[in-house]
C-alpha cells in the first residue's frame, strides 16, 4: 500500500486522542469516586478508549512496513473494541435514565454482581464474534468508499446503528423521569455519533471517531462523570435516604406505642374487673382475655428482640432434631383463633415424602411461617389462607419448599420491591386500622436468609398473594 503524507497526519492525529485520553484517565482516578453501577461503566469506557487508542495507532505504524491485506487481523481487533465501547455507552445510557425508577433501580443494584457478569459475558460474545466474522482488502484504488471490506465491516457498523437507535429509543422512554441536564449530553453525543459515522464512510483514512470516542469521554467527564459534583449529589442523596428512614422509624416508634398500649391497657383494665368481682364465671373469661392480651404483648416484645438481634448480628442457628409431621401440624393451632375470628377457610397440606426427622432450627421456621400466615389472615378478609409444605432431597440435604397463599387484598406492583424493607408500610396501610408492628416481612427475610433460603413473592391485587420459601435442612442419621 502507498504511504503517503496522509498516513502521518493521521498517525499524529489519533497519538493527540491517545494522550487525551490517558490524561483523562488520570485525573479520573486521582480523584475519590462513588463505587457504583454507572461510575464502573465509565471506567470501562475510559480503559476501551486507551486500548482502542493503541490498538488503532499500532496499526497505522504497521502500515509502514506491511501491506494492507497483512494487517487484517489488527482491524478486526480494532473494530472489536470499538464495539465494545459502543456498547459500554449504551448500557451507561441506560443506567443513567432508569436511575429515577426506583423499583428497577433497585433491583439492578441488589443483583448487580449477576448483572454484572451478563455484561461482561456479552462484551465477550460481541469481541469473538466480530474477530470471528472474514474481512478482507478492497482491491481497488479508489479509497474514498473504504479499502476494507466484508461481513466484519458490515457488522461493525450496523452494531453502532443498533445501539444508537436503541440508545435513543431508551432515552425517550424514560423522558419524563429522567434529569433533564443529564439528557443534554447524550444528545450531544448522538449528533455527533452520527456525524461521525458520516465522515468514517466518507474519508475511512481518517480515525474520526477516536475523536468522537475521545469528545464523549470529556463531555460525560464534565457533565455527568464529575467525581466532585457525583459526590455532592450522592452526599445529597444519602442525606435524603436518612432523613426519610429517621421519618419511618418515628413512624415505627409512634405505631408500636400504640400497638404496645393496647394491650397492656386491656391488661390493666381487665385485671381491676377480677379484682372487684365476685362472679367466678366473669372472672374466668377475664382471665382468658388478660391472657390473649398478653400473648399478644409478648409477641411483639419478641418481635422488636428479634429485630434488634437481626440488626446487632447476634442471632444465631440452634439446631435440634425434630418430628417434621408433629411439628407442622401443631403449627396450625398458633393460627386457630384468628381464623375463627375472621371465618376465614384455612387449607394445609403436607406432603407425603417429606421425612419423618429433620435436623435445623425448627423455632425460627416456626417464626417464618407465623409471621406469613398471620400476614395472610390480617389482609384477607374473606376467602381461604392455604399452607403448602413439600421438599426435594439433594445431596444429603432436605431442601423445604414453603408457600403460604390467600384470597387477600393483594399486593401494588410499586409496594412489591419494598414490603421486606424495615420500617417500610405501603401508602395503602400507613392509614389501616390492621394491628401488628410492621416487623413481621423484615424479620421473616431475615431468618431466610440466616438459614441461607430463599423467599420470594408473587401478588395481585385485589386477588392475592403467595409467598414462597425454600430452606435447607440436615436429613437425620438416626
Amino acid at each position: 500500500m502507498e504511504i503517503d503524507i496522509f498516513n502521518y497526519f493521521n498517525l499524529a492525529f489519533v497519538c493527540c486522542c491517545l494522550i487525551f485520553s490517558v490524561l483523562l484517565l488520570i485525573i479520573y482516578f486521582s480523584k475519590k469516586n462513588m463505587d457504583n453501577i454507572e461510575n464502573g461503566i465509565y471506567k470501562n469506557l475510559l480503559f476501551l478508549d486507551v486500548i482502542c487508542f493503541i490498538v488503532s495507532i499500532a496499526f497505522d505504524i504497521a502500515i509502514f512496513n506491511y501491506d494492507l491485506g497483512d494487517l487484517i487481523i489488527l482491524y478486526k481487533l480494532y473494530y472489536a473494541s470499538l464495539i465494545l465501547w459502543a456498547f459500554c455507552l449504551l448500557v451507561y445510557v441506560f443506567i443513567i435514565t432508569i436511575e429515577s425508577r426506583e423499583n428497577i433501580y433497585k433491583k439492578i443494584v441488589t443483583m448487580r454482581s449477576k448483572y454484572s457478569l451478563m455484561f461482561y459475558i456479552s462484551l465477550i460474545l460481541l469481541c469473538l464474534f466480530e474477530m470471528i466474522i472474514p474481512i478482507y482488502k478492497r482491491n481497488i484504488s479508489d479509497y474514498s468508499f473504504g479499502v476494507i471490506m466484508g461481513p466484519g465491516v458490515y457488522f461493525f457498523y450496523a452494531c453502532i446503528i443498533i445501539f444508537l437507535i436503541l440508545g435513543i429509543i431508551i432515552v425517550s422512554i424514560n423522558f419524563k423521569s429522567t434529569n433533564k441536564k443529564k439528557l443534554i449530553p447524550f444528545y450531544i453525543i448522538s449528533i455527533l455519533g452520527v456525524a461521525s459515522l458520516v465522515f468514517a464512510v466518507l474519508i475511512p483514512k481518517l480515525s474520526i471517531i477516536q475523536l468522537w470516542m475521545t469528545i464523549v469521554s470529556y463531555i460525560m467527564y464534565f457533565t455527568i462523570e464529575n467525581p466532585d459534583m457525583k459526590m455532592v449529589t450522592e452526599l445529597e442523596f444519602a442525606k435524603t435516604q436518612a432523613e426519610q428512614a429517621n421519618n419511618a422509624k418515628s413512624d415505627f416508634l409512634s405505631s408500636m406505642s400504640h400497638e404496645l398500649r393496647t394491650p397492656l391497657n386491656a391488661i390493666v383494665g381487665l385485671s381491676e374487673m377480677i379484682i372487684s368481682s365476685d362472679d367466678i364465671s366473669e372472672v374466668h373469661e377475664d382471665g382468658k382475655d388478660i391472657l390473649k392480651a398478653s400473648n399478644n404483648l409478648l409477641e411483639l416484645v419478641d418481635g422488636i428482640l428479634d429485630f434488634n438481634m437481626i440488626e446487632s448480628n447476634n442471632l444465631e442457628l440452634v439446631n435440634v432434631r425434630y418430628n417434621t409431621s408433629d411439628f407442622f401440624n401443631s403449627l396450625t393451632d398458633l393460627i386457630k383463633d384468628d381464623l375463627n375470628s375472621k371465618n376465614l377457610e384455612f387449607r394445609f397440606r403436607l406432603s407425603d415424602n417429606l421425612p419423618e426427622y429433620l435436623v435445623g432450627d425448627k423455632n425460627k421456621i416456626k417464626t417464618i411461617i407465623y409471621n406469613l400466615l398471620s400476614n395472610s389472615i390480617k389482609y384477607t378478609s374473606e376467602g381461604f389462607v392455604e399452607l403448602n409444605i413439600d421438599c426435594t432431597i439433594k445431596d444429603n440435604k432436605c431442601i423445604l419448599r414453603i408457600s403460604v397463599s390467600d384470597s387477600g387484598n393483594g399486593i401494588k406492583d410499586e409496594d412489591i420491591s419494598f414490603i421486606f424493607d424495615k420500617f417500610y408500610r405501603s401508602s395503602e396501610n400507613k392509614d389501616s386500622s390492621i394491628n401488628g408492628s410492621g416487623l413481621g416481612l423484615a424479620i421473616t427475610k431475615s431468618l431466610v436468609e440466616l438459614m441461607n433460603g430463599k423467599i420470594v413473592v408473587n401478588s395481585n391485587e385485589g386477588i392475592g398473594t403467595t409467598f414462597f420459601v425454600t430452606i435447607g435442612q440436615d436429613l437425620s442419621q438416626d
